[in-house]
């Protein structure tokens, strides 16, 4: 949940379905990446696995976005 929620997911993966503009998603990867490193080595490896989540959320909110995008101006 760390790693999903925020306004750079939500944005990010609104801009590159409406754009194709990944800029803000490639920046949240890399803040994430930082992030999941700390909470692997804290933790356990089960932290790796919250990779698959956002793969999930974020490309589900992209494909939505890019459906919407001829009604969007």
């Amino acid at each position: 949940m760390t790693v999903c929620i925020g306004a750079m997911a939500i944005v990010g993966a609104i801009q590159d379905g409406l754009t194709g503009d990944f800029s803000i998603l490639a920046t949240k990867a890399i803040l994430d990446l930082i992030i999941i490193i700390v909470m692997t080595c804290s933790m356990g490896k089960g932290c790796i696995f919250s990779a698959l989540l956002v793969i999930v959320f974020e490309g589900a909110i992209t494909l939505l976005a890019k459906l919407i995008s001829p009604v969007v101006t």
